[in-house]
């Protein structure tokens, strides 16, 4: 009996110690990850017009683009998983162009420009808000410009890769679906990505327009 408790308690002191590496290294990886985002929009040294790309790069390289492909695409009408895997991959280009150009859009650069990660009177980035959601974590970081407080943001990560991220209470997957969703309406599904694939790229995302 004694050696079972033994067991016990070391299995449960093991499975404490994984879920608190895991918040860490995911609070690491959003911290690691906002950063690079906010030298690439204050470096003085880079144009201002090649910002918005490497910005959403940047972004797009920190996604988990197959299970945000699968969430906004797997629908009891689109049968995303259904597909071929060649489908597959040009339903998930598509998404990532569409990404790269909403991460790219002007509104988005500007709300970062001069930003940075909030910090106490010591000048220590202040801790992050860390909820865990299944086998995820929502990670909010907080963001101060000229002295005051701007903007809020949560990210929804495995520690990995970004699945979520959510402003001002409205998640952007969930946006994401919905506007691409109603653009495709009742038509097929390859259909309607082949057509757009066909376009010249700047109007190739249905209703995202690139100043919003």
């Amino acid at each position: 009996m004694q050696k079972f408790f033994i067991t016990f308690f070391i299995v449960c002191s093991f499975l404490v110690n994984v879920s608190t590496a895991s918040q860490e290294s995911a609070v690491q990886f959003i911290q690691g990850f906002v950063q690079k985002e906010l030298d690439i929009v204050n470096d003085s040294s880079t144009a201002v017009e090649s910002k918005p790309k490497a910005l959403s790069k940047k972004a797009i390289e920190h996604l988990d683009l197959d299970y945000i492909t699968k969430f906004v695409f797997t629908t009891p009408k689109y049968k995303y998983k259904s597909l071929s895997v060649e489908d597959q991959n040009i339903v998930k280009e598509y998404l990532t162009g569409y990404l790269l150009a909403l991460f790219a859009s002007p509104k988005k650069l500007e709300a970062m420009v001069g930003a940075d990660l909030k910090k106490d009177e010591k000048g220590n980035i202040k801790e992050f808000k860390v909820e865990k959601k299944d086998k995820y974590f929502s990670i909010t970081t907080r963001f101060t410009r000229n002295g005051k407080d701007s903007l809020v943001i949560a990210w929804i990560t495995d520690g990995e890769k970004i699945i979520g991220v959510e402003m001002e209470g409205i998640r952007q997957d969930i946006t994401v679906r919905s506007e691409i969703l109603a653009d495709v309406g009742d038509q097929p599904l390859m259909r309607y990505i082949k057509e757009q694939m066909a376009k010249p790229e700047s109007t190739r995302y249905g209703t995202y327009n690139r100043t919003k």
